[in-house]
């Protein structure tokens, strides 16, 4: 690419004295032949214009980033298993921090650390949290929301962002699960679909 642009130059190299207005001339100092006059000087800038158009696309081409070859949709199923790392009770208010593990065949080996909050309320417990899940090349921020009743966890989460092989990911789904009632582990299936 270099060598193409070092001769596009050399080719158009302007005359060594140039014309005002007013018929008189002026110096000016370059190197190379004088151009052609001002029709055979188009059709020459047209062609080296366009040669030079489908070298920079071709090296366009080449340069594209994997990103964006595998920014295609692509069906994510994930099983973790979490274990709480804290539990606070705040009013009606649960605060629990988990880690957990699992294997994805989109990802590979996963690991996570969530931060829910869920209210107590008669009935179903809306719950909501960030979730980070790393994986080899990068992480996965999502963000989830759940209810969680006495004997299922059923919810929705979006990807908020990514790290690494993952910047710029996009996706979202399901997940469901089966409360611990305060005991470990508590084992969450995520279903739906990642672009990165």
């Amino acid at each position: 690419m270099r060598q193409m642009i070092v001769n596009l130059l050399k080719e158009e190299r302007a005359p060594a004295v140039t014309a005002n207005h007013d018929g008189t001339t002026r110096g000016r100092m370059t190197v190379g032949p004088p151009l052609p006059d001002s029709e055979e000087r188009s059709g020459a800038m047209k062609k080296t214009l366009g040669a030079s158009l489908i070298g920079l696309l071709a090296a366009v081409v080449v340069v594209v980033p994997t990103s964006v070859a595998h920014a295609d949709e692509q069906d994510f199923k994930l099983t973790t298993v979490d274990r709480f790392v804290s539990v606070v009770q705040v009013g009606d208010q649960v605060f629990i921090d988990s880690e957990g593990s699992g294997y994805s065949r989109l990802l590979g080996d996963v690991t996570s650390t969530t931060s829910i909050m869920q209210t107590l309320v008669p009935g179903c417990d809306p719950a909501s949290g960030v979730i980070t899940m790393s994986a080899e090349g990068g992480t996965l921020t999502i963000n989830g929301e759940a209810l969680v009743c006495d004997t299922e966890i059923t919810g929705a989460w979006e990807v908020t962002g990514g790290t690494g092989a993952f910047a710029g990911a996009s996706g979202g789904g399901t997940l469901q699960g089966t409360p611990s009632h305060g005991q470990n582990p508590v084992v969450l299936h995520w279903e739906g679909s990642l672009s990165f």
